[in-house]
Parts: C-alpha cells; structure tokens; sequence
C-alpha cells in the first residue's frame, strides 16, 4: 500500500531533523509537547496560591527559613529577607538556566532546589547583589564559559 504525501513528507521532516541534530551535535531532539508537559508538571508542583500567582503576575514566592525567594518567567531568583519582603529591594538575585530543557522544567528544578537545598540553587546560579535584569543570551553565555573552562566575566 503506498504511502499518502502527507505521511512521506512527515517522514522526510523527522529525517531531516535526526540529520540536523547529528551534524550540528544537538544530544536532543527537541518534542513538541515537551513545554506542555512541563507547564503541567509544574502545575502539579505549586500550591494553589503560587498557581494564582503565577497565573496572575508570572511569578510566584517560595518561603523557607527566614528568606524568600521569588522565581518567574525571567528565571531570576530574587532572594529577600521576610520581613523586608515589601519594603526592600531583593539581597541578592540568582540567574539560573538549565540548557536544552524546556522552559517550566527550569522553573520546576530552581523551586525544587529552593525547597530543599537553596544553598545549592546557589552555588549553580551567576549572583549578583540586588536586583539585575536578564540580558538576552547572558546566562547562557555564562554556561559555555563555565564550560569551556574561561574566567567569568566580573
């Protein structure tokens, strides 16, 4: 039975995305359905109030110990003490960017860190002191410095 154009075609596509990733060294064939899974998960993963304010403001708090942090769509952690939450500019802000992952797994592994090990989330992000706004491709560019093995920028 022959094939229909639409599903050679369709064939064709996925070879030529294997090709792709092969020469150009891509380890991860990137799913559609990969952001949506992961916008799901990270659902499951808040309480209703950081649903609400995610939903509401795209960014949500996580209180632990006598800091909190807040993390969104940026994917800068800002980091207060709590009483000083709204009176205060942030003590420090995290910048941190796992690679080749769909954006909400980002979100997911920076509020799990933060819920159990901030210290670690720490180590792993660029720091600054206050607040600092994302430049585009900075994190990013940061990873293949660390990488590559250069000294980081100050």
């Amino acid at each position: 039975m022959p094939e229909t154009l639409e599903q050679s075609a369709e064939d064709r596509r996925q070879q030529l995305i294997e090709q792709w990733a092969r020469i150009f060294g891509n380890r991860q064939i990137i799913n559609k359905n990969a952001s949506a899974k992961a916008k799901r998960l990270l659902a499951k993963f808040l309480t209703p109030e950081q649903q609400n304010d995610y939903q509401a403001v795209r960014h949500f708090t996580i209180v632990n110990g006598k800091k909190k942090y807040v993390i969104g769509d940026d994917l800068q952690v800002r980091v207060y003490d709590v009483g000083d939450y709204a009176l205060a500019p942030p003590l420090e802000t995290w910048c941190v960017r796992i690679p080749d992952t769909p954006f909400a797994d980002t979100l997911i592994a920076q509020l799990l860190l933060l819920r159990s090990d901030p210290e670690k989330l720490r180590n792993m992000a660029c720091v600054t002191p206050g607040r600092r706004r994302a430049l585009p491709g900075y994190v990013r560019a940061l990873q293949i410095i660390r990488t590559a093995g250069y000294p980081e920028p100050s």
